[in-house]
């Protein structure tokens, strides 16, 4: 039988040395087949994408900003069907959910 995962590797990412952002998502935004980095900035509502190579970073995307403090990213997906990467947010505060359909970053 299966005895559980196992650690195989520990790799180091870029990251921010500015403690507002976090990642919020990892998701192919741009459909090359490689997995990139979505962060939010929680303090001033930015929100980037990182298109990724690997573990490296190759450029980064600038979203929309939303502010207010009620908003998170709560996932992501191609919640439309049309091959592009999508955000989901939720209110926390009124309940509400919003989608907001991407085109290829």
């Amino acid at each position: 039988g299966r005895e559980g995962n196992k650690l195989k590797e520990t790799v180091e990412l870029p990251g921010w040395k500015n403690g507002n952002w976090d990642i919020v998502g990892v998701d192919d935004f741009n459909a090359d087949g490689e997995l990139d980095l979505l962060w939010r900035n929680g303090k001033n509502g930015k929100n980037q994408v990182w298109l990724m190579d690997g573990t490296e970073r190759e450029s980064r995307v600038e979203l929309e900003s939303r502010k207010g403090e009620n908003w998170e990213i709560a996932g992501t997906g191609d919640l439309n069907g049309d091959g592009s990467t999508d955000i989901l947010w939720r209110n926390g505060k009124n309940g509400k959910n919003q989608v907001w359909y991407l085109d290829d970053t």
